[in-house]
């Protein structure tokens, strides 16, 4: 397997400079207001991560139409200039009436590259209500591929999570069918399951790292999206190639 740190901006070089001889690759989120040309200098593979939700983008909201393209065209063009061969993007989320999966589908149909992956959600709750990601269980992310034409990016925090909301207390289980999409990339940290708190240093929650370790793909290109320190994103590598 090739393991990844992932980074946002120049703001995370101090924790790149600390792993860069320990990991195979950077992931880093393509935010329009930053400049990544120093990404350059490191000689690792890049893969690109479009603005999500958290950035005011929904592929999902018709309303949002201008805005994601903007978005997704930015990340595009970084992938052209770090020579990135994947572009990770969240489907969207049905968060008001503007909101559906076919403006979602028919936006990424749109888009002729197939450097696109298409990363699986959950839906959490705000103020009391529920939000649907889509991608959210394996069914809906498996037409959302055929209708794009794009493929999977597998992140099994967002997999595990959709497991307990959607009362699967197999979330092992719940994962397989999304294993059988041959995913292009993964994403992976530990959770503290009735918190439902993911992003965590292997160890820190109460996954089997062991187990999952085991399913990986042997060529799996792995993002460890643990919390941005250096010391325990060190201590995930070496479990993981242990």
């Amino acid at each position: 397997m090739k393991l990844g740190a992932k980074i946002f901006s120049k703001k995370d070089i101090e924790l790149l400079e600390k792993v860069i001889n320990k990991v195979d690759f950077i992931e880093t989120m393509a935010i329009r207001s930053q400049n990544y040309d120093f990404l350059k200098s490191y000689g690792k593979n890049i893969v690109i991560h479009a603005e999500h939700q958290r950035f005011g983008t929904n592929p999902a909201d018709s309303s949002k139409y201008a805005r994601n393209t903007k978005s997704i065209n930015f990340a595009l063009r970084l992938a052209d200039r770090l020579n990135a061969g994947k572009v990770i993007c969240h489907p969207g989320r049905i968060s008001n009436r503007n909101c559906s999966e076919k403006t979602a589908i028919n936006f990424f149909k749109n888009i002729n590259d197939e450097r696109i992956l298409i990363e699986n959600l959950y839906s959490p709750s705000c103020s009391g209500r529920p939000i649907d990601g889509l991608c959210a269980v394996p069914e809906s992310t498996e037409k959302f591929l055929k209708q794009t034409g794009k493929r999977l990016c597998l992140d099994f925090s967002h997999a595990i999570l959709s497991a307990i909301i959607e009362k699967m207390p197999d979330y092992n289980a719940f994962i397989k069918p999304y294993l059988e999409m041959k995913p292009a990339h993964f994403h992976f940290s530990d959770i503290l399951i009735r918190k439902k708190k993911d992003h965590l240093h292997l160890g820190g929650g109460n996954l089997d790292i062991g187990y999952y370790k085991k399913i990986f793909p042997k060529r799996a290109e792995i993002t460890l999206e643990t919390r941005n320190n250096a010391e325990t994103l060190l201590d995930d590598i070496k479990l993981l190639n242990g």
